[in-house]
């Protein structure tokens, strides 16, 4: 999955954590600071829940997932998912 690939999962994600929200700032860069988009603290924990769930990443080991930035989150997954999801275009 290449790093865009990755930013629009991570929308798609964010989309279902915080889904009555008209506001929602698309994640645009790999380098963004999570808090300073329309994200609060709790969507982005659920975020990094739901993303725990599709790389399939240990529940023990889930507990450590943390970050500042999409890139964060993006090294943690690879180094931890035991699967790497597909990306299929919609295109």
């Amino acid at each position: 999955m290449t790093d865009q690939e990755f930013l629009q999962l991570l929308n798609e994600v964010a989309k279902k954590a915080k889904p009555f929200n008209n506001e929602l700032t698309f994640i645009d860069s790999m380098d963004t600071r999570l808090n300073e988009t329309s994200l609060d603290s709790l969507d982005i924990l659920t975020c990094a829940i739901h993303l725990c769930e599709i790389y399939d990443v240990e529940e023990e080991q889930s507990k450590e997932m943390s970050g500042e930035t999409p890139r964060d989150f993006f090294d943690f997954l690879k180094k931890w998912g035991r699967k790497q999801p597909s990306f299929s275009r919609t295109n």
